[in-house]
């Protein structure tokens, strides 16, 4: 081989390795601030369950054992309660300014504007539990909206009317990439299956143990508008973050009251510039954090 081969090859192998390292630096996950708590006049929090983020930065979040929303600015300041009128056992938002929320007992979802205001129903739905279950409706970029409902994911579009039923037993949350795959996380066997539109089942990540990349307790799922996936492990204190492809990156959290601390973390969501809101159950309180680098995602 000649010597200017040679010095070709390893060249090659370089770039290649610098690329690999390129994509994958050291992981980075900042704490950003936290809100909900009880120095705020009429928006201090109990027991937070779930959260949601709107398109205008504003968070909206589930107390439990409350008929109402409490919503707050991007900034963490209160801003109004929602009179929901019913107990929600799940919720989302999706554009413009709609909320979702389940009704255990009429087995419908109502689609309320962002200051309580009922603009329509839909479904009909046999939700099997009365209890709140954080992440459990989630909202596409396209419109379209998944419900879960008796282990499986009910797909409809943005007027209501059901497209498909995709997944089977034991599916308790759910996230949505660009794509509109939906991140599922199953109660029975303690996985994430990712599941096109269509009902296929393209892969599966996690698991219950205790290695990084398990779950003891999976309590909220969300993706980023990156495609980075994140799990609240509300036994672990941690929220776990992976590749669109479930490949494990980092976790964040540790059992505490202080700053980028948690205690039993549940819902999770994700804004439009990618920050990580998280239902602090224990603190009661919004904790809010942002992974500022990480592997490239694959764009699955």
């Amino acid at each position: 081989m000649s010597s200017r081969l040679h010095i070709r090859v390893f060249a090659s192998l370089c770039l290649l390795v610098c690329t690999a390292a390129a994509s994958y630096a050291a992981p980075t996950v900042d704490y950003l601030r936290s809100f909900g708590d009880n120095t705020i006049a009429g928006g201090g929090l109990k027991k937070p369950l779930d959260v949601a983020v709107d398109a205008n930065g504003d968070a909206y979040v589930v107390d439990r054992n409350s008929v109402y929303l409490r919503k707050y600015g991007g900034n963490g300041s209160f801003l109004l309660p929602i009179d929901l009128d019913v107990k929600p056992i799940g919720f989302g938002t999706g554009t413009p300014g709609n909320l979702y929320v389940s009704d255990v007992d009429e087995g419908s979802v109502l689609v309320y504007d962002g200051t309580g205001n009922v603009k329509s129903i839909f479904g009909d739905l046999a939700f099997s539990s009365s209890d709140y279950v954080s992440n459990s409706i989630a909202v596409a970029s396209n419109g379209d909206i998944y419900v879960v409902d008796e282990g499986a994911v009910k797909l409809f579009d943005n007027n209501g009317s059901l497209l498909n039923t995709i997944g089977s037993g034991g599916l308790l949350r759910v996230a949505v990439n660009a794509n509109g795959n939906a991140y599922s996380l199953n109660g029975n066997d303690g996985m994430v299956h990712v599941i096109n539109p269509s009902g296929v089942d393209l892969f599966s990540f996690g698991g219950y143990g205790t290695n990084d990349n398990q779950f003891e307790t999976p309590s909220g799922i969300a993706v980023d508008p990156n495609g980075y996936v994140y799990v609240s492990d509300s036994n672990q204190n941690r929220v776990k973050v992976f590749t669109d492809l479930g490949a494990y990156i980092t976790s964040f959290g540790s059992y505490g009251a202080g700053p980028a601390e948690l205690n039993s973390p549940q819902g999770l969501a994700a804004d439009d510039s990618g920050s990580i809101y998280v239902a602090d159950a224990g603190n009661k309180r919004i904790d809010v954090f942002k992974l500022t680098t990480a592997p490239v995602p694959e764009g699955y």
